[in-house]
């Protein structure tokens, strides 16, 4: 299992989906509660049935994604690697470190709430700056 190494920069969270989306201090709250976890070759990132309630990136190195006798390599800047890694709980794949790996982590319900928070901002926003009609007229 990996170790936490560092608090992350938030600007390292603009390389990922969909938390590149949100503005600055939703970034900011979201990078105060990151990690980022350092795992060797061969380290299980997270087993298939695992419920950790972590959202993970990959930031740096490659791993293997296996389920059913089937192995998916994802390499660190990859169009796939924007995403969480296996990020459905209970966990649907085993994800093993294929070489020297950095993964930010971070809380689930953290990144959902600032998420929601994000989204609910917009539509208030969206609704108090439409005054084109004045629907009492």
């Amino acid at each position: 299992m990996g170790e936490p190494q560092a608090i992350i920069d938030e600007g390292l969270l603009k390389r990922f989906v969909p938390i590149s989306a949100l503005a600055s201090n939703s970034l900011r709250q979201i990078a105060k509660k990151a990690i980022i976890t350092e795992y060797k070759p061969g380290d299980q990132l997270f087993r298939k049935g695992d419920r950790d309630g972590l959202t993970m990136y990959l930031l740096n190195g490659e791993i293997d994604l296996v389920a059913g006798g089937q192995s998916i390599l994802v390499e660190a800047g990859s169009e796939t690697a924007r995403h969480p890694i296996g990020q459905h709980q209970p966990r649907q794949v085993d994800a093993v470190a294929r070489s020297a790996v950095s993964c930010i982590q971070v809380e689930t319900n953290i990144v959902d709430m600032v998420l929601t928070w994000q989204q609910s901002a917009v539509e208030v926003d969206d609704i108090a700056q439409d005054k084109s009609e004045d629907w009492m007229t």
